[in-house]
């Protein structure tokens, strides 16, 4: 049988398809907007280019999706691995009747006071939700090759990557997964949106699962 991501979701992932991947931790930004920490939903990042390019008198509506991504990379915008996620997972949750994930989240290393005024009041959730906190068992739950579903997500936690994927699409002998990510390319512009296949008896890394949409 074959278990796939609503089509609410797929939209959220295929608006994301020519942005490209950014990670905070390389400028640091502490309290920015969504946009500036990696964190955006795909409106978002290109309603902040299009400012920019207002400012700078670029042509944003009519630049190519090559000069669109160019841009966003050389004004620091983009999306991070579990920014990513969370947008889709949000999609997702609401597809199938529930409130968004910023409901259910626990934040177990982001709990001091100012943080949880900071969601409560700001609304910062996404910020807060990294690669850690998704796959905190506060949050989370492994789950074996045979129970694999949509939605469900890939988890890298190493001293040298933390790194997420979400699989998009499966059957009893493939899966397929999505990620916003940089690795193995050494061209700054070439990052972002990539979609894999594979045979889940090939996977090796561990598989999470949300409670909170299942």
């Amino acid at each position: 049988m074959t278990s796939t991501l609503s089509p609410q979701a797929l939209a959220v992932i295929d608006a994301y398809r020519d942005i490209p991947y950014y990670n905070n931790k390389h400028h640091g930004i502490r309290m920015g907007f969504r946009t500036q920490v990696g964190k955006g939903a795909p409106g978002e990042i290109n309603d902040e280019a299009h400012a920019f390019a207002l400012a700078e008198k670029v042509d944003w509506p009519n630049l190519t999706s090559e000069l669109r991504k160019k841009y966003l990379v050389d004004h620091h915008l983009g999306v991070d691995c579990s920014g990513f996620i969370y947008h889709v997972l949000d999609a997702e949750a609401k597809a199938r009747g529930l409130d968004s994930i910023s409901k259910s989240l626990e934040f177990p290393f982001a709990n001091g006071l100012l943080s949880r005024l900071d969601r409560v009041l700001r609304g910062r959730y996404v910020e807060n939700a990294d690669v850690q906190t998704f796959a905190h068992a506060a949050n989370s739950r492994a789950v074996k090759k045979d129970e694999i579903q949509a939605g469900d997500f890939v988890v890298i936690i190493s001293p040298e990557r933390k790194h997420m994927m979400l699989i998009s699409k499966v059957d009893n002998t493939t899966l397929e997964y999505v990620e916003s990510t940089e690795f193995g390319t050494k061209d700054k512009y070439d990052s972002g949106l990539r979609r894999t296949s594979m045979l889940i008896s090939k996977l090796e890394l561990p598989v999470q699962r949300l409670y909170y949409l299942h």
